[in-house]
């Protein structure tokens, strides 16, 4: 019921008008009290207020309308009315006679908001979308805006929130300028608020009104008192603002002391937060006098044992980036010699410094501190201490302090603590990237390739790989490497086998080690295509990961052939890792020659007796269907797949089923997941432009599933729905009748689902199918069921409006009239209301015409509604029949 009421047109007779208007008047009364009894039915109340909205356009009606206005005005608080109700509300506002009425009601609209305690935000939607944007109203609005201030500081979040927007639009225009700055210090306040809806809201508005340099004092006042509350707040958006409000010059002149608020120990307010925004202050110059003053305050901070000492330690390293604070930094920094106790968190802050922060007046004895350090009896600190020299070679004036700690750290190699290993290792990778190391490094490159048969708890083996991959970038390694490659491809098929072979993968990107890793590498292929000594799933997986370098493909290619045996192999682990293989060497072009006589062999493993094989053979062929050099081998697949599918083994449909090669067998499967999942599959193929014929083959069949169970109906009513928008499907949906008639006709327990669907093909032009189905749609506008009822009639309306269709809707309403005065109230006061709509059209009223005197014959004494009676009369333009009705109704 949610269309315009037709504007009504009267003939050539004055008094007839002047009838019907009496006859209207005296109704008015009725609809009130209609409107007061159904106030929880949205179908009433949309209907009602429609009428209003319609008699407030005739303008005959103004005294009469009027006392209802604050009664409408006041339902917008209600959410569940308000989407029926704003729209008649918003007709009769824009009534040039009915201004004065509604700013009249403003006023006291916006005083019951005040105390209400639920959400106004659909109010308040209403009063900026609708009134709002009418010059006569704003003036009103604008003089409430201390009113919508005031409620940000309500209990009531909603109440709060909805404020919020009212004044973001507010703070749109000029007018409203001074009264908008009373509202900064709330909306910074609110930033430090629990609620995050709140934070982000006053964020908007305040980015809004720092737009506007009016409101800038406004901002220079408050700041102070905002500066409090992101000392103590732990609201990331409190703290954002603080540094966007820093960002603007003006302000930080008034921004004196934000500095040692955030880094006061005293307050609150966690340190990480308080630290990171110091640290984005540091930016500006004028901050700069603060932060050098409150160096001391930080390093006293960092020796504390208060729990945001590693937050206090990256502030300083932070600060350490910035030139004019490093003379403060090292006035601050502790002495350490090699006496001195050093804690875990200092050995961080140290490790984060830049490169070119002189650290030579904080080391008095740098060689015998980090020895000290590194043979410390804590671990955490020997494992801190090991990843610090990794960045303190980095500090020229220590490198070579540093580079005396080499040979402990080729000691921590061995280490009790496996996390000191890695960080050790990981170390040494960094000191070969500094040519005057790596003599030494040499000597602990044994220990390393040792490492490899550890276990990784603490990640030892990883930095190990890492560590033995990088070396093979420097020349004075490539000689350890080389006669290593034999004992690395000779551990293939043991205990850790997997590091081994990464390390070699690692090394084969280094052109002076191609021949050398490539005659390895051979030996280890043909280790794995061969099945010798114990290979395991993780070697035969990693033949993928060589095809990934150029200078191995060629020995991936010569050993594909040979691979191929390998999907019979006894080891189901070994077996699936070489159909995995065989789908990844698709991905290279190069190998596709290779490939495509080896996947015919492999094809023919749907025919074996083993259902692992034919499984794993399924899984793969949506992959290869995508490659043209393989698509003829694919499709030869399809006989065996169908006998496979003969056995309803359902743990084989999911790959069958993405390979859309079985979707024919599968929509006429027993197993009903199957059905259901070929039928929704074929749903989201149908929109894939090159599969479109594929899909239009199986079109008939997937009719066909509309005499299926109810589950199987509905999903291919959907997909043949979908199918119905696109040109290529229309001419097969030809044959959807009589199996859509009896969907829509019969089929009550989807009625209600199917019926909405049908409005979808209206563009699409389907009208045959759409046409055998109003036959079923009048039907159902008689049913008891509201539900499925409405459903028919607003479908109905819209076949209405479709030239295809309209003419078939004239044929059937003559027996659906005949039919009203034998309905119950109920349904019969929704059916005459979607009889008026459709009869808006000429054609139909044309038919709706010569029954209306003798259906107000029979309706005598059936009490259908006053309102939805007028309503229908209003559409037929009959106003002698209007006022025949009424009189003989309403006395």
């Amino acid at each position: 019921m949610n269309e315009t009421i037709t504007d009504l047109r009267v003939g050539s007779d004055p008094g007839a008008h002047l009838e019907l208007n009496i006859a209207i008047k005296d109704a008015i009364p009725h609809l009130i009290s209609s409107l007061a009894a159904i106030n929880t039915s949205s179908q009433g109340l949309n209907l009602i207020t429609q009428i209003f909205a319609e008699l407030s356009e005739q303008g005959d009606f103004h005294d009469e309308i009027s006392p209802v206005i604050q009664g409408l005005f006041i339902s917008l608080l209600d959410r569940l009315q308000y989407n029926v109700t704003a729209p008649a509300v918003a007709r009769m506002a824009k009534r040039v006679d009915l201004r004065s009425d509604f700013r009249a009601a403003i006023p006291p609209f916006l005083t019951s908001l005040k105390n209400m305690n639920t959400d106004p935000g659909s109010a308040f939607d209403f009063i900026m979308s609708e009134l709002y944007t009418d010059v006569e109203y704003r003036e009103a609005i604008e003089a409430a805006t201390p009113m919508f201030i005031s409620l940000l500081t309500a209990r009531s979040v909603p109440t709060q929130y909805a404020s919020l927007s009212v004044i973001f639009k507010l703070s749109e225009n000029r007018s409203t300028s001074d009264s908008i700055q009373a509202t900064v210090p709330v909306l910074l306040g609110l930033l430090g608020d629990r609620n995050e809806d709140l934070q982000s809201a006053a964020t908007t508005v305040i980015t809004k009104l720092l737009e506007k340099s009016s409101v800038h004092n406004a901002f220079r006042d408050a700041i102070p008192a905002f500066i409090n509350v992101v000392g103590t707040s732990s609201r990331q958006p409190a703290h954002d603002m603080l540094i966007t409000l820093a960002d603007n010059a003006d302000f930080r002149s008034v921004m004196g002391g934000v500095v040692m608020k955030l880094a006061n120990p005293d307050l609150n307010g966690p340190r990480g937060l308080a630290h990171q925004t110091i640290s984005k202050l540091a930016t500006h110059a004028e901050f700069s006098p603060e932060i050098v003053s409150a160096i001391p305050e930080l390093f006293r901070l960092s020796r504390s044992s208060n729990l945001g000492v590693q937050e206090v330690i990256k502030i300083i390293v932070e600060l350490a980036a910035f030139e004019e604070f490093r003379e403060a930094l090292h006035a601050s920094m502790p002495v350490i010699d090699q006496g001195t106790r050093v804690s875990e968190n200092y050995i961080r802050m140290f490790t984060n410094l830049p490169g070119d922060f002189d650290l030579s007046s904080v080391f008095t004895a740098p060689v015998q501190t980090f020895i000290v350090l590194l043979n410390d009896t804590r671990s955490e600190v020997r494992l801190a201490t090991a990843s610090m020299m990794a960045r303190m070679v980095e500090h020229v004036e220590l490198r070579d302090s540093v580079r005396y700690t080499t040979p402990t750290l080729i000691i921590m190699l061995d280490d009790t603590n496996r996390g000191v290993q890695a960080a050790a290792v990981s170390t040494l990778a960094a000191f070969a990237a500094y040519a005057e190391f790596r003599t030494v490094i040499r000597s602990g490159f044994s220990r390393m390739v040792d490492m490899l048969d550890r276990d990784d708890p603490d990640g030892v083996v990883t930095a190990t790989t890492s560590t033995l991959g990088q070396l093979s970038l420097y020349a004075e390694f490539l000689d350890l490497i080389r006669a290593t490659v034999s004992k690395f491809t000779a551990k293939v098929g043991q205990r850790n086998q997997y590091q081994y072979i990464s390390v070699l993968a690692k090394w084969i990107s280094q052109p002076g080690l191609h021949d050398t890793i490539s005659a390895g590498m051979a030996e280890l292929i043909r280790k794995i295509t061969h099945g010798e000594d114990g290979i395991s799933q993780v070697t035969v997986y990693k033949l993928s990961e060589m095809a990934k370098y150029t200078q191995l493909r060629n020995l991936v290619q010569a050993a594909i052939p040979d691979a191929v045996p390998l999907l019979r192999n006894q080891d189901s682990s070994i077996r699936g890792s070489a159909f995995r293989v065989l789908t990844d060497l698709v991905a290279y072009a190069d190998l596709h020659d290779t490939l495509q006589p080896a996947f015919v062999s492999l094809l023919d493993l749907l025919k074996e007796p083993q259902w692992e094989l034919q499984d794993s053979v399924m899984g793969i062929l949506p992959d290869l269907g995508t490659h043209e050099k393989f698509r003829d081998s694919v499709v030869a697949s399809v006989p065996s797949l169908a006998e496979l599918l003969a056995n309803n083994n359902k743990n084989r449909w999911g790959s069958v089923i993405a390979s859309f090669l079985s979707l024919e067998k599968l929509l006429a499967n027993n197993d009903v997941n199957l059905r259901l999942a070929a039928v929704e599959t074929l749903r989201k193929l149908a929109p894939t432009t090159a599969l479109r014929n594929a899909v239009r083959a199986l079109v008939p069949g997937l009719v066909d599933k509309l005499r299926d169970i109810w589950e199987v109906r509905f999903a291919a009513f959907k997909a043949l729905t979908d199918m119905g928008t696109y040109d290529e499907y229309r001419e097969a949906l030809g044959g959807l009748n009589p199996p859509l008639t009896e969907l829509v006709g019969q089929d009550k327990p989807l009625q209600d689902d199917v019926i909405p669907y049908l409005r979808r093909w209206i563009p699409y032009g389907v009208p045959n199918a759409l046409q055998e189905t109003i036959p079923s749609l009048f039907g159902l506008s008689l049913a008891n069921d509201l539900v499925t009822l409405g459903l028919s009639c607003d479908t109905l309306v819209l076949f209405a409006a479709d030239a295809s269709l309209n003419n078939a809707i004239r044929e059937f309403v003559p027996s659906f009239i005949s039919q009203l005065p034998s309905a119950d109230e109920t349904t019969r006061q929704f059916a005459v209301a979607g009889l008026a709509k459709v009869g808006r059209y000429v054609n139909i009223q044309d038919a709706i015409g010569p029954l209306i005197p003798p259906l107000i014959q029979q309706f005598k004494g059936k009490r259908p509604r006053v309102d939805q009676f007028l309503l229908f009369l209003y559409y037929q333009r009959d106003v002698l029949a209007a006022v025949q009705f009424y009189r003989g109704f309403g006395n």
